[in-house]
């Protein structure tokens, strides 16, 4: 399958419906989205990119997709009163149990210490496509 094919079928679009007229209307297939704001510790960045380079893998393991792993220059913040993030990532998984079976990974949990010493905070939102 071309990556570009796949890239459509994560997008996780269907056909809805069963008449001609209902062809073409594409209806989302549900799936759980979630955006971390993530704050880092000052100092402590490489010890953030070690844990994310261990624990950003597992994502596939459970049908978990990186749709944007974005670290936003201060410029780019417009306003704030929460503080400036050091990255914002998007996630998708097909379902909640899914995303539940990936954060509760054993193997990830194992690298947990690196997250506490590393992150400051974490804004963790669920979200949907609309």
């Amino acid at each position: 399958m071309s990556a570009g094919l796949e890239r459509q079928k994560n997008l996780s679009f269907c056909l809805a419906g069963s008449s001609t007229n209902d062809l073409f209307q594409l209806t989302p297939r549900p799936m759980v989205y979630y955006t971390q704001v993530l704050f880092v510790v000052d100092g402590q960045e490489a010890i953030f990119e070690s844990f994310e380079d261990q624990v950003l893998p597992f994502l596939s393991q459970y049908n978990g997709e990186l749709l944007y792993r974005v670290r936003p220059p201060r410029s780019a913040v417009l306003a704030t009163s929460f503080g400036y993030p050091y990255e914002i990532h998007l996630v998708s998984f097909p379902t909640l149990a899914d995303f539940e079976a990936y954060r509760d990974n054993p193997q990830r949990l194992a690298y947990l210490p690196l997250k506490e010493q590393s992150i400051a905070r974490v804004l963790l939102i669920e979200g949907k496509a609309l």
